[in-house]
This record gives structure tokens, C-alpha cells and sequence, in this order.
């Protein structure tokens, strides 16, 4: 039960998208940033996300 509520929710959500914005919300190409967090754990996952906008601060000059 759970399942098909994920897919069908997902699928509401594209169709919704698609209409707003005339994209594919499955497109992986449409995110600066995807992330499978079963492979690694939302806490290192957030570690490496401030670590880059820290990196990408420092690189504009805006330090953090």
C-alpha cells in the first residue's frame, strides 16, 4: 500500500510540474544535486553539502 502511494504521489507531483513548467520531474537533468541516500547516511550527506557551499563561498570570495 505504501508503494503505490509513493508512485502515485510521484506521479501527481510530475504531472503538476509539467504543467507549471512544461519539464519532466524525472529527469534526473533538471537537479544541481541528486543524492541516494541508501547508499550513504543523510548526516554524511549534509556534511558534504556544507562543505561544497562553504568551497563554493570561499570561491566567490563570501566566505560562510
Amino acid at each position: 500500500a505504501a508503494r503505490e502511494m509513493i508512485v502515485r504521489v510521484d506521479n501527481e507531483r510530475n504531472r503538476y510540474i509539467h504543467e507549471m513548467t512544461g519539464e519532466n520531474a524525472f529527469d534526473a537533468q533538471q537537479y544541481d544535486l541528486t543524492a541516494n541516500t541508501a547508499m550513504i547516511s543523510v548526516e554524511t550527506l549534509a556534511r558534504w553539502v556544507t562543505e561544497l557551499v562553504k568551497q563554493k563561498r570561499a570561491a566567490l570570495g563570501k566566505g560562510i
